[in-house]
């Protein structure tokens, strides 16, 4: 999360205004685009070429190029299947000699107008190919549902917060029956179950600012610190916000929750993170807007070269998150690696020195599945 969001901001991202795209869609959608890479492609495609276009002609420039990423995020708030998207997108526009245009902000007219066409045309090519049928989602053609029934039937329960008999997850702190309310605010939208939100923007020069909604934006789709079992076995997991009913916590039992975890675990091959526009690995233009990649000084015998490097060191990542300098020697020097020591008889000598264990710890046998030892009794 950490090293991704400082990759976007020291590498990717120009020192231009960033505006945060946020769109989700219905619960028939939200199965699709569980499992189906192609048809979550086609979808932001549709909102990538909405948007652009919207760009290009508020800036009135007819050759101009735009840039942004897109995050695909699985997951809700409660550990449940919802895949939307987080694009965020460079305020303005360049042209073609990678000079910034910038536009003024979308009102909320314009907003609901994006929302709009990417709600028509989405649907429209969705039936096109024959993932849905009118609104629904065509089971005969559905290759997860013939062959797989059973991971359809987790999909759905995750996606609409229920167990395989359909009923409404467990919650505690409830004070009353909740009722649906539609997003509103500043640069929000909604058509038909398609949400999309564009509110928030970073300025240019606000790098902390964008790094931290980069980590926001990239982070897993469990919080440890949320997360705890209850006194009778069952999972609690602390909702973010109280929903509208009161709600603080949803209690799963070992078994649902262990569904929940398989919902959210992304296809084969499915990239999460997708770059457009000028910030496109092959765009013509990228060398012009893309600030160059920061190089690392390092020895090769007795020569100094520079070391382009994909990720962050530790110490200095955690430097950068937690502002914590590890290296940092009490005595006011710097620490640094003296020797990797791999060797058993190295590594005994070293514990034992350190009045430390020098046997390690004996594993407990594996304990056999819950349904087995029903059997047997």
């Amino acid at each position: 999360m950490a090293d991704s969001a400082a990759h976007l901001v020291d590498n990717v991202f120009p020192e231009r205004p960033v505006r945060q795209w946020v769109l989700s869609f219905p619960y028939n959608l939200r199965y699709i685009f569980a499992y189906h890479p192609k048809a979550l492609q086609q979808a932001l495609t549709i909102m990538m070429r909405v948007i652009r276009r919207y760009y290009l002609k508020k800036s009135e420039i007819r050759h101009g190029q735009t840039g942004a990423v897109t995050l695909i995020q699985r997951f809700g708030g409660s550990c449940n299947m919802n895949p939307h998207f987080h694009v965020l997108f460079v305020d303005g526009v360049f042209d073609r000699e990678g000079e910034y245009i910038g536009v003024h902000a979308p009102t909320n007219e314009e907003v609901a107008d994006i929302v709009e066409k990417i709600h028509i045309r989405v649907f429209r090519s969705l039936e096109k190919k024959g993932y849905i049928r009118g609104y629904d989602v065509n089971l005969e053609e559905d290759k997860l549902y013939q062959e797989h029934g059973a991971m359809t039937e987790i999909l759905m329960g995750s996606i609409q917060n229920k167990n395989l008999l359909g009923r409404k997850i467990e919650t505690l702190g409830k004070l009353g029956p909740g009722r649906w309310a539609e997003m509103r605010g500043n640069r929000c939208a909604y058509k038909d179950g398609f949400s999309l939100h564009a509110n928030i923007c970073i300025s240019a020069y606000d790098r902390p600012g964008l790094e931290h909604l980069c980590r926001y934006i990239c982070r897993p789709p469990i919080s440890n610190e949320r997360l705890k079992e209850g006194s009778d076995g069952a999972i609690l997991y602390e909702l973010k916000r109280p929903w509208n009913d009161g709600s603080t916590h949803v209690k799963f039992t070992p078994e649902l929750f262990i569904q929940r975890l398989m919902s959210l675990v992304p296809p084969p091959k499915l990239n999460l993170i997708r770059y457009f526009g000028v910030l496109g690995p092959h765009a013509k233009n990228r060398k012009k807007v893309v600030p160059l990649p920061k190089k690392e000084e390092g020895k090769v015998g007795e020569e100094v070269v520079k070391i382009n490097k994909y990720r962050i060191q530790w110490a200095r990542l955690l430097k950068r998150v937690f502002k914590i300098e590890v290296t940092q020697c009490p005595c006011g020097g710097q620490l640094k690696i003296i020797a990797a020591i791999t060797t058993t008889e190295a590594i005994t000598k070293v514990l034992a020195a350190l009045n430390l264990p020098t046997d390690a710890p004996v594993l407990a046998p594996a304990r056999a599945p819950p349904q087995e030892n029903f059997l047997d009794r």
